[in-house]
């Protein structure tokens, strides 16, 4: 199973999913992509990276943002959750000018 080739472990890369049997990184595999690196540049600059490893990465990768907040949407709703606990947004609310920010 494709998924059985990513792994993480604290004793490689601060426990990052990995791909087994390397230190290359799932990050490393997006950033990569995300410079412009085709699938083949991927593989020949890291030799030690099959195919099955790259598609296991990349649909690892996926998995993580299906249905899922982003880390971003995580603190914003952490962030209004504080200020509605605080009563902030009910002087925002109030004010014309910052009723913009909180809808």
């Amino acid at each position: 199973m494709a998924t059985d080739l990513i792994v993480c472990s604290p004793e490689v890369l601060h426990g990052r999913p990995v791909v087994r049997g390397t230190r290359i990184s799932v990050g490393l595999i997006l950033q990569c992509l995300a410079s412009g690196m085709t699938r083949d540049d991927i593989l020949r600059a890291y030799p030690t990276l099959t195919p099955e490893g790259l598609n296991a990465a990349l649909g690892f990768a996926a998995r993580q943002f299906e249905g899922e907040q982003t880390e971003h949407e995580r603190l914003a709703e952490a962030s209004r959750a504080a200020a509605e606990a605080s009563g902030v947004l009910d002087f925002m609310r109030d004010d014309p000018i910052l009723n913009d920010y909180t809808e």
